[in-house]
């Protein structure tokens, strides 16, 4: 059974409307019904995630009285870190085919509350639901805090966000070796713009394992020594 997910969506004349979307295309009715079951699911879990939220101390920017007064504002990475943390975990387990799990995090988004980091969804969040914030939280989610306070939550993004991490997510794995480096040097944000600027326009994916890791050690030994040096 290829169970979908049920988000909201707007049709041709501008109303918000329950939609199954399902990538084998048409849904039958058990399926849907399936769908409707996650659907509570989800409203379920956002809701307990955001009242964690408004619990939990934040420990970086602890003027603020929640992690959920932490939007908007600087450390919202913290945030956003245990809202990935709550969440990777429900989504993987939940019962929907793999290829509809993607659509999940717009089911998200219409249940996400307080939770929420916008009003509205850009068009790309809209077809390309993997690419939009709430998806970027949960690949956050598979860091460890210390490694991840190292960068604020806009160079998170970027980095989850840009074609060379995530068209080669070899990478962003390499990137999880290095969390045991010491953790009060700001190297990471260095290293992943220099990562970056020296694999521009290059295919890595076509590179073996052992070549794309070597380069990155390279890459990863110059950027470090320069932090080590300046400090």
């Amino acid at each position: 059974m290829a169970i979908p997910v049920r988000i909201k969506d707007e049709d041709e004349d501008g109303n918000i409307d329950d939609v199954y979307r399902n990538e084998y295309g048409i849904t039958v009715e058990a399926e849907n019904k399936k769908a409707d079951e996650n659907d509570e699911k989800i409203e379920k879990k956002m809701r307990e995630i955001e009242a964690a939220m408004k619990s939990q101390k934040p420990t970086l920017n602890t003027k603020r009285k929640s992690l959920l007064d932490l939007k908007n504002h600087d450390d919202v990475v913290e945030l956003w870190f245990h809202v990935g943390k709550a969440l990777r975990p429900f989504v993987e387990e939940l019962d929907i085919s793999v290829q509809n799990k993607k659509w999940v995090y717009r089911a998200v988004f219409d249940h996400a509350g307080e939770l929420k980091p916008g009003e509205e969804l850009s068009d790309r969040a809209r077809a390309r639901p993997q690419l939009s914030h709430f998806a970027f939280a949960c690949r956050l989610a598979e860091f460890e805090w210390e490694f991840v306070k190292a960068m604020i939550w806009t160079h998170w993004y970027e980095l989850f966000d840009g074609p060379l991490f995530r068209d080669d997510h070899r990478i962003i794995d390499w990137i999880k070796t290095k969390q045991d480096k010491p953790k009060s040097q700001k190297w990471l944000r260095p290293l992943t713009k220099r990562i970056r600027n020296q694999l521009k326009g290059k295919r890595t994916g076509v590179f073996p394992p052992e070549d794309l890791h070597g380069l990155l050690d390279k890459i990863f030994e110059e950027t470090y020594s320069e932090e080590v040096g300046s400090e």
